[in-house]
């Protein structure tokens, strides 16, 4: 498996995170997947969380290499941010497949969608899919099958969270797959019309006796 660090500013993978964690305000624990580190961060509450980084390339001491510390340790994660990793991943099945091994509520993928061919390229920058966000949606959901799954296609974004086919709110057995939610793209605020001057009565000319 090949990952590399995210091409995120840390100002805007805190910005997707607010966006499109639907606990962030409260989230405690966050974990980085094969991303760049993040400055301090803080909840809503202005509570400082706790951010674990997972890199299996890392050659720094206090990240972490291998994904079964993590599930040996049985941490609970309230979001995972997964930036610019699948795109650039040669064997996706074995990523994703390192990211089931997680236990979060939330996750929120964001990818590089690259020239957007579908053509994958290999060379001095590394390996890229060169694949559009909603080329992934059919693989995460094979893999979080009882994730509420949802394409942000205009934030080049798929998010997952636990819903009720996760804690087996339904009688699983007699529902469908449920098929991946397309989220509405975000529409321009519409320009209030100007308001006209009221107009001024017209007043006859008054009769000469």
């Amino acid at each position: 498996m090949t990952q590399h660090n995210s091409r995120l500013p840390a100002s805007a993978v805190v910005e997707i995170l607010q966006q499109l964690a639907p606990n962030w305000s409260y989230a405690k624990h966050v974990l980085l997947f094969g991303n760049d580190r993040l400055p301090e961060i803080t909840n809503f509450h202005n509570q400082v969380m706790t951010v674990t980084n997972f890199d299996p390339d890392s050659l720094e001491a206090d990240v972490i290499t291998d994904i079964e510390t993590i599930k040996g340790s049985e941490k609970r994660f309230d979001v995972v941010l997964c930036a610019n990793v699948l795109n650039l991943s040669d064997d996706l099945d074995a990523t994703m497949a390192q990211l089931a091994k997680l236990d979060f509520d939330a996750c929120v993928i964001h990818i590089d969608e690259g020239d957007g061919t579908g053509q994958a390229v290999s060379g001095e920058d590394g390996y890229h899919r060169n694949e559009l966000v909603s080329d992934y949606v059919a693989k995460v959901h094979q893999h979080f099958h009882r994730f509420d799954v949802t394409l942000h296609r205009s934030r080049k974004a798929i998010t997952m969270v636990k819903g009720r086919r996760f804690y087996h709110m339904d009688n699983i057995d007699e529902l469908p797959l449920s098929e991946p939610v397309v989220a509405p793209e975000p529409t321009p605020a519409k320009k209030a019309p100007k308001k006209r001057a009221p107009k001024k009565p017209r007043t006859k000319p008054a009769k000469e006796g």
